[in-house]
């Protein structure tokens, strides 16, 4: 029966903000988790707004449905589609979710994917994993090509983790509760509030660190009666973002509390916790004390990608919260990611841009409101950002080389791609130089393209 839960997840990738022009099929694994509503859960590495691409499952029968994806989170590798057609008649079943965060190791644990099934046991579920370190459980399994999106069953049948990494030895699969408390709104009609304070926390044994972070014995021992365990939650970056709002928080504080509800050891909770209030009040350890500190956070959807520019093969956008994590960047700045070697722009490689011409660029929509004076000129100067990657302790800080001019030719069409919310869809428009010939600029964009109207292409219903 849990088998005709499972579903094949295809995504024939067009343009994507890692390689502009693209020409790639990815595929994976999906489960179902509400008929009634033909939602189906996989990783967002599988499904992302970040690429235009069409989406399709095929179901235990070989019946193959488009699907459209309806929420991406923003932190953790879940993405959730609805098929295009209902579910119901189609003679499949729903998974169910584990109401319980408990999970212990040595449990006995099973992972179904469309091909096959994986049979073992819970080394850990305190481990952390991902760009932005969510809460995993880890089994003393592998994971086959394919078989990212696969559900992990408790002995109950309970779905308790979504598979996203493995190697040889092990796999990891994201917390159930993190899907489970953003899919309540999704089913709700509502999306989740999804906040962050720009903080990385992962795990940490404070009886390996001790020393390092100035914690006393007194306090070492106190925390383990407290939570029965020497694993705790440190933080190891404190990124860009954080950095404007003036964040009080510091390497390798020890998390305790948030907003008074007990997170530790649980990253999840933490996590959680955060998404409910824009102030954050945070009870830490430090060189063996405990502070309570204020911390504010900001809203993560008001920097999820609206639009992208394809210039010479490469696609500009937005930076969002990846960015900030991977290359320690404020968000809403213009940013170009890695394209292929033999590109025009290939120099422009992971590089926030942050002057076109004689104009300084501090947003992506900086940049949007003058793309047609750079058509029409056929070439633009930029000043750029880029960056190198230099090994630390678990992570690596990315450091900003200075900034360097590069001229850009335009030696193909121009497109943007402006996202549609109600048909869950980019929409594609070439720039030409005709086009701007009638100087078309941002507020006139309907009246050359025939879009409906400027208030739908920025309102609700577009994006």
């Amino acid at each position: 029966m849990q088998q005709k839960s499972i579903v094949k997840v295809f995504a024939n990738v067009s343009y994507s903000t890692s390689n502009g022009r693209d020409d790639s099929f990815i595929s994976g694994t999906g489960f179902v988790v509400s008929l009634k509503k033909n939602f189906i859960v996989t990783n967002s590495h599988i499904a992302s707004n970040s690429r235009v691409q069409t989406l399709y499952v095929e179901l235990y029968n070989q019946e193959i449905i488009s699907a459209n994806l309806i929420y991406e989170d923003p932190e953790h590798d879940f993405s959730v589609l609805k098929t295009t057609k209902s579910l119901m008649s189609s003679g499949v079943s729903e998974v169910r979710l584990s109401n319980s965060d408990i999970t212990n190791k040595w449990d006995s644990v099973y992972s179904l994917s469309s091909s096959s099934i994986s049979y073992g046991y819970i080394l850990t579920a305190f481990a952390s994993a991902g760009i932005f370190n969510s809460q995993v459980i880890v089994t003393d399994f592998p994971s086959d090509f394919g078989k990212s999106g696969s559900p992990l069953f408790n002995s109950k049948g309970e779905v308790i983790g979504l598979g996203f990494t493995s190697n040889k030895v092990y796999s990891a699969f994201l917390k159930v509760d993190y899907i489970r408390t953003y899919l309540s709104a999704l089913l709700h009609n509502e999306l989740p509030d999804r906040r962050s304070t720009g903080i990385v926390f992962e795990y940490c044994d404070l009886q390996n660190i001790a020393p390092y972070i100035k914690l006393s014995e007194a306090s070492l021992l106190s925390y383990k009666e407290n939570y029965s365990t020497t694993l705790a939650i440190c933080v190891t970056r404190i990124t860009k973002q954080a950095q404007l709002s003036n964040s009080p928080v510091q390497l390798m504080d020890v998390v305790l509390d948030v907003n008074d509800h007990k997170v530790a050891p649980h990253l999840s909770l933490l996590h959680k916790t955060i998404d409910y209030s824009e102030e954050i009040k945070m009870r830490i350890i430090r060189n063996s004390e405990e502070i309570t500190l204020s911390i504010n956070s900001f809203n993560l959807r008001c920097y999820e990608m609206k639009y992208m520019v394809l210039i010479n093969g490469a696609m500009l956008y937005q930076s969002g919260y990846k960015e900030t994590i991977l290359f320690d960047i404020a968000m809403g700045k213009l940013f170009v990611s890695k394209i292929e070697p033999e590109e025009p722009l290939a120099t422009l490689s992971n590089s926030q841009i942050d002057k076109i011409s004689s104009t300084v660029v501090n947003s992506f929509n900086d940049f949007l409101q003058h793309l047609c004076d750079y058509v029409k000129e056929g070439s633009f100067i930029i000043q750029k950002r880029s960056f190198e990657i230099q090994p630390g302790y678990n992570n690596n800080f990315f450091l900003h080389h200075a900034l360097t001019p590069s001229l850009i030719d335009i030696v193909d069409i121009v497109i943007l791609f402006i996202y549609n919310n109600t048909k869950k869809q980019w929409e594609e428009y070439e720039i030409s130089h005709d086009m701007c010939d009638e100087n078309l600029t941002i507020d006139n964009y309907k009246d050359i393209m025939k879009i409906k109207s400027l208030e739908d292409i920025f309102s609700d219903s577009y994006y």
